[in-house]
Formats: C-alpha cells, sequence, structure tokens
C-alpha cells in the first residue's frame, strides 16, 4: 500500500468519504486533530466553568441559609465537583497535544482520545448515578426540615425534586449514548488499525 493510498484510507476513516482529494492530505488530517484539540479544550473548560458555578452557588447559599440538611446536600456537591474534575482531568491526560504529520501518530492520538472519552462517560454516568441515589436518601430529611412549607404548598416539592430527578435522568441518557458512541468509535479505530 502505498502512502497516498494510506492517507485516503484514514481520511475515510476518520473524516468520512472526502468529497475532495486534499482532504486526505497530512495537513487537512493534522487541521481535523486540531480542531478536536480546541473541541476538548472548550469542554473542559465549561466542565470547569460548571463545577466553579456549583460551588459558589453552595458557598452562596450557605451564607444565607444554615440548615444543616442544606450543608450536607453542599458538602456532598463539593465532593462530586472535586470527583467530577479530578477524574475527567485525570482521563484527559496525554490527549491534548495535536499529532505530528503521519497517519500512525493521528491514530495514536484519535484512539487515546477516543478511550479517554469511553472512560469518561462510564464514570460520568456513575456519579451522577450515585448523586442520585444520594438525593433519594437525603429527600426524607429535607422533606421533615420543610414539612409546613410543602404541606402548605405540595407543588414545591414536586417541582424540587422532580427537577433535580428530570435533569439527573437526563443527564445519564445523554451519558449512556456518548459512551455507546465512544464504544463504537473506539472499536472502528481498533479495527482499522489492526488491519
Amino acid at each position: 500500500m502505498s502512502r497516498d493510498d494510506e492517507w485516503a484510507g484514514w481520511a475515510r476513516d476518520f473524516q468520512g468519504s472526502p468529497a475532495e482529494g486534499d482532504a486526505a492530505t497530512p495537513a487537512a488530517m493534522l487541521a481535523q486533530v486540531r480542531r478536536e484539540t480546541w473541541k476538548q479544550r472548550r469542554a473542559y473548560l465549561w466542565e470547569a466553568l460548571a463545577c466553579v458555578f456549583l460551588i459558589a452557588f453552595y458557598v452562596v447559599m450557605m451564607g444565607r441559609l444554615r440548615a444543616t440538611w442544606f450543608v450536607v446536600m453542599a458538602s456532598a456537591n463539593f465532593v462530586f465537583a472535586a470527583l467530577w474534575m479530578g477524574y475527567l482531568t485525570h482521563t484527559l491526560r496525554g490527549t491534548w497535544s495535536a499529532a505530528g504529520a503521519d497517519a500512525r501518530t493521528f491514530v495514536a492520538l484519535a484512539r487515546s482520545r477516543r478511550a479517554a472519552e469511553h472512560r469518561w462517560f462510564r464514570f460520568s454516568r456513575a456519579i451522577t448515578a450515585a448523586m442520585l441515589l444520594f438525593v433519594v436518601a437525603w429527600a426524607p430529611f429535607v422533606l421533615r426540615a420543610r414539612w409546613e412549607r410543602y404541606a402548605a404548598e405540595p407543588w414545591r416539592a414536586v417541582v424540587g425534586f422532580g427537577a433535580v430527578l428530570l435533569i439527573g435522568v437526563a443527564a445519564m441518557v445523554h451519558q449512556t449514548r456518548r459512551l455507546e458512541r465512544a464504544g463504537r468509535e473506539l472499536a472502528a479505530l481498533d479495527a482499522a488499525a489492526g488491519e
């Protein structure tokens, strides 16, 4: 197999069937990797900002609401945010640099990114499920602490707990889909590298 045929094969695998022949050039493949690198950095930044917002929200609310049940929930969320960012950072190690100008380096980087993505979504789904279980276990304490308010206005409990559960379940569905997609892409990369 010639070098041009190899590049064309990798381009078909990772970019779809290119309409133009220049999509199979090393420069085009490197540009694709750089776009993926920027996308990965942007996603990481959003995750970090979400954790900062979560922590800031609970710090402000703890200043206003000093109830024991709320301090427990805030503390659990601090641990959740630390585990979330710690594992994400750990998982993405070694996947930040753009590939060199050869197919093997491109495939190795693409594979390591898909493997990291697969590990990340497996972890994020598990920690989201753990957080939902915590909310279910925590709910009776909140109901007891705020029983008068919830008895007078039951919609508050339905909206509050319902929203949390809805968001958690939606996140788990999204994470499951992304996990399956990363698994398929990883399998395709492994199959392509084995040929």
